[in-house]
C-alpha cells in the first residue's frame, strides 16, 4: 500500500508550526466575533471535522495550498 502525503506548513496565532495534508483541507474561514483569539486570522476545516487555526490569513493560506 502506497500513501502520498501532501503536507504544508502554517504559522499558528502562537507563532508556532502548524503542519497539515492539504488534501484533506474541506474550507477555510475567516474568524467573526469575539469568541476567538485576535491572533487567529484564517480557520481550516477539515475532512474529518476538526478546525484549525491559523495565525496567517486565509488568502496566505489559499496561496500556500495553490502551491
Amino acid at each position: 500500500m502506497l500513501i502520498a502525503l501532501n503536507l504544508v506548513t502554517f504559522t499558528g496565532p502562537g507563532g508556532g508550526p502548524v503542519t497539515i495534508n492539504s488534501e484533506d483541507v474541506v474550507s477555510l474561514a475567516t474568524p467573526h466575533g469575539t469568541r476567538f483569539d485576535p491572533k487567529v486570522q484564517c480557520i481550516i476545516n477539515m475532512i474529518d471535522g476538526k478546525h484549525i487555526a491559523l495565525g496567517i490569513s486565509c488568502d496566505e493560506v489559499r496561496e500556500k495550498l495553490q502551491k
